[in-house]
């Protein structure tokens, strides 16, 4: 194929270029059809061509359909990325100008498929080393993120739900992936540059996003409350551009016909199944943020830096950011139809390790009533659960433990926290005693210790009994149960 033959306009040319795409889309097959096309230089004349003027949307399409075609070759897709920087081009061709929808939605399978193909040959045993693994470059899958990253910002409303998946799917497959490599890296005593990923900016872009396509009103509310207070410009543009009217009175009645028409449609129970998977993907995405605390600011003349002076508001966005990420997880999990402990364990590991060492984003979270309520919710839940599920009874304990530490953050009296953390282990001594046959009174001395000093906390209803039915044939809740009850009396006071 010559270089001027797909570049020359006219109608006639135009039907033969249509031809040629065609043609080329359809031929490649195999690794010998790889070789071949790219000892002709094809790819470098149809990359060219994408962000030429005189290709159009189907052209486009066509362009992209060869790429994919070729991203499904093992040795196409490495070089693809490697020798032609095929994601650079990605990136560049994103941000240059404005693409179709249907042409996003190539891309998005493009970038799947390479990730994919790219990763296949390169699994190996996870039991062994890290040393003897193959893992694929950390600046290769930094590539990844990076375009990943890209493509959340040109998510519209009427996104296809099974490429809103794929595109999650790939993104929370390329963090965890990376999480790998960089552990890989810390073994051998490597160096790694920048290990945080996903700033606070683009991970609220990324639920501003989701809050449109599952119309989440309450996310919708939350991120422009945090917007407008701490003028994040790059989201109110979007919540702005959001709100713009779509169209004219008999567009919105054609809407609204075709929605109640789609309502009876047995394809809406395909889309619901789809936004669950988007769900699951996006709770993997959000537990592998890190949160960046800049360092305390510098004094210079025995003054602190102000609210509004640069780096100043930097720990408030953050700890609002962290509210609302683990507002929408909690409220997440515990409406989700059927909890694991894959879906629970991610957070609650995210809780622990990256939200509770900081004392002012925790204060930032128990001042948010709905989210307390939502915890409850999902302990009820894990506590329902667990005696079916040991993984879930495990997360159970791991829970329990982030409520003792928010109940130590909240300021409750020592004399309280002190028998509440004696009940849980007066609990596990008696648990373990009546499997040898062996109990002790101390767990109901210690109960009733816990309930007379609960009395004399006041405005929080005692929620033992609402517990007590956790467990069926016990007068008590288990230990978990009450040291959530000792934490929300520390959130009462």
């Amino acid at each position: 194929m010559s270089d001027g033959g797909i570049f020359l306009c006219g109608f006639q040319y135009k039907t033969e270029r249509e031809w040629i795409l065609r043609f080329l889309g359809e031929g490649l097959r195999d690794k010998h059809c790889y070789e071949l096309y790219d000892y002709q230089r094809i790819f470098q004349v149809i990359l060219s061509f994408f962000n030429s003027p005189l290709c159009d949307e189907g052209s486009q399409r066509r362009i992209l359909e060869i790429l994919q075609s070729a991203a499904r070759v093992t040795r196409a897709a490495y070089e693809l990325v490697q020798d032609h920087s095929l994601l650079t081009w990605v990136l560049h061709s994103l941000e240059k100008r404005f693409l179709e929808s249907k042409v996003i939605n190539k891309v998005t399978s493009l970038v799947h498929t390479l990730w994919l193909t790219n990763t296949g040959v390169k699994r190996e045993n996870k039991n062994q080393s890290q040393e003897n693994r193959k893992l694929l470059p950390i600046q290769l899958v930094n590539e990844f993120l990076c375009v990943l990253v890209t493509l959340i910002k040109h998510i519209r409303t009427n996104v296809d739900v099974a490429k809103l998946t794929e595109l999650f799917g790939t993104l929370s497959s390329v963090l965890e992936y990376r999480a790998v490599v960089v552990e890989a890296f810390r073994e051998m005593r490597r160096f790694t540059v920048n290990d945080s990923v996903l700033s606070s900016r683009e991970l609220l872009l990324l639920l501003h996003k989701w809050s449109l396509v599952s119309k989440d009103l309450q996310l919708q509310e939350d991120l422009q409350a945090l917007a407008q207070k701490y003028q994040n410009k790059e989201l109110l543009k979007n919540i702005k551009d959001t709100n713009r009217p779509q169209g004219s009175s008999y567009v919105c009645r054609h809407t609204r016909k075709r929605t109640k028409v789609e309502d009876d449609d047995p394809a809406a129970d395909v889309q619901v199944s789809e936004l669950e998977k988007c769900r699951e993907h996006l709770n993997s995405i959000l537990a592998h943020w890190d949160p960046v605390f800049p360092a305390p600011p510098s004094t210079q003349g025995g003054e602190a830096l102000r609210a509004g002076a640069p780096g100043g508001e930097a720990v408030p966005v953050t700890c609002a950011s962290i509210q609302v990420v683990t507002k929408w997880l909690v409220r997440s999990l515990a409406g989700q139809s059927s909890l694991g402990e894959q879906d629970v364990s991610p957070v609650l590991r995210w809780l622990r390790n990256r939200v509770l060492p900081h004392p002012a984003a925790v204060r930032e979270m128990l001042r948010d009533e709905m989210l307390r309520n939502n915890l409850f919710k999902l302990y009820t839940r894990l506590c329902q659960a667990s005696s079916t599920s040991a993984g879930l009874s495990r997360q159970l304990g791991g829970l329990s433990s982030i409520m003792l530490q928010l109940m130590e953050e909240q300021g409750v009296s020592s004399t309280f926290q002190e028998l509440v953390k004696s009940l849980c282990l007066s609990a596990t001594v008696e648990e373990d005693g009546d499997k040898t046959g062996d109990s002790s009174c101390s767990y109901h001395s210690c109960y009733e210790a816990v309930v007379g000093e609960t009395r004399k906390f006041h405005g929080f209803l005692n929620p033992l009994n609402q517990f007590s039915h956790i467990h069926p044939g016990s007068w008590l809740p288990k230990a978990e149960a009450v040291s959530l009850v000792g934490w929300g009396q520390g959130l009462g006071d």
